[in-house]
């Protein structure tokens, strides 16, 4: 689609400007918030799965005059969702670009030159003729290098070893930036829990202040021997059990108040009825005993996030059975286009399951 620019004609007498290839995190915003979003649910508009029907309305969220209109009538909730998505979506730009700054420094070394390159041309004939298979031609590739005095093994890795890399090369602040935990912290935690990779299992919308965080993130450690990927992977998720953490604290925070103010309430309520301290505390000791700690939206997300989960289990199902099974995996003939993609339908659907388990369990609870 191409976008006119107003009055393009009368530039070239305004002279000629130097354009600049940059994009600074303001303008980022308003591009962000430019975009036409639905309505979340619980703003109390909508669903907010689509534009049309009887679903939220399409709103645009922006700084230009055009927008700011509309910008001005969206709830705090609606403006703190948009937020999240900026947030997340450059978060995410930072968390790709430190890994892969990271993992270069653990890459293993390269044979190159006319030796390397006559050895090279040497296996893959061996290995198109079939004389050898791939692992045997990496292992000669390797003892040839070594012969040659080049190592082509990888350089060992540990947590210890990536965060002293961090700190050699100046990149604490972006580090403790992207995983919102001191540096100091990282070690501490690391040493206490050792190595895990966190990722979250269920939405975070159903977080309350007495949330476990086994039932909301996966804690899976990381095994002595994992690649440099892995290992700064694991570390970089700290920003998982980071993030956990701060909602339960801001929902507790929230639950506070709100017990604050509706204990206020009761109180103003029972003396405009004339109640007495004795009528008052009986009701609360009844509430307490028969009131149950989850609430209807806690229950609401939590069977959204089980439907969710039941369809990908059966997406996952069918497009296994439309390629002929599990067990076509034993055949020979399988393509290994076809292996991969069932193995990662497996993969999703096992994760789905365990969702839906977790989620089962919360709702008996």
């Amino acid at each position: 689609m191409v976008t006119k620019v107003k009055n393009e004609t009368t530039r070239k007498s305004r002279g000629s400007r130097k354009v600049s290839t940059k994009v600074s995190a303001k303008e980022l915003q308003t591009v962000v918030n430019g975009v036409s979003i639905s309505v979340p649910d619980g703003v109390g508009v909508g669903s907010g799965a689509s534009g049309s029907g009887n679903s939220a309305p399409v709103v645009g969220v922006g700084s230009s005059s055009a927008s700011s209109g509309r910008a001005s009538r969206l709830d705090l909730r609606t403006k703190l969702e948009n937020s999240l998505i900026f947030e997340k979506f450059t978060n995410n730009m930072g968390v790709r670009d430190l890994s892969a700054k990271l993992v270069s420094f653990f890459a293993a070394p390269e044979w190159s030159g006319t030796a390397a390159d006559t050895v090279r041309a040497s296996l893959d004939n061996m290995l198109e003729s079939g004389v050898i298979n791939h692992e045997q031609r990496e292992s000669m590739w390797k003892s040839a290098a070594k012969n040659a005095g080049v190592d082509l093994s990888a350089p060992c890795v540990s947590a210890g070893r990536v965060l002293a890399v961090v700190r050699r090369e100046g990149l604490v602040r972006e580090f403790v930036s992207l995983v919102g935990m001191s540096f100091n912290n990282v070690r501490k935690h690391i040493k206490t829990h050792g190595l895990n990779n966190y990722s979250f299992r269920l939405g975070v919308g159903a977080i309350r202040s007495n949330s476990d965080i086994k039932d909301f993130v996966d804690v899976v450690p990381v095994a002595s021997g994992s690649s440099a990927s892995a290992v700064v992977g694991a570390l970089l998720s700290l920003r998982d059990f980071v993030d956990f953490n701060s909602r339960v604290r801001a929902a507790a925070a929230s639950d506070r108040s709100d017990y604050n103010q509706f204990i206020s309430l009761a109180v103003r309520l029972a003396k405009r009825l004339n109640y007495d301290i004795d009528r008052v505390l009986y009701d609360v000791k009844s509430e307490f005993n028969t009131s149950v700690s989850s609430d209807y939206k806690q229950r609401a997300q939590l069977r959204k996030n089980l439907t969710s989960a039941t369809n990908t289990i059966n997406e996952c199902n069918d497009l296994i059975l439309s390629l002929g099974g599990v067990t076509v995996l034993d055949d020979n003939d399988i393509t290994a286009k076809v292996a991969r993609t069932i193995k990662s339908a497996l993969k999703r659907r096992g994760v789905a399951y365990s969702v839906a388990s977790t989620i089962e369990k919360l709702l008996e609870m």
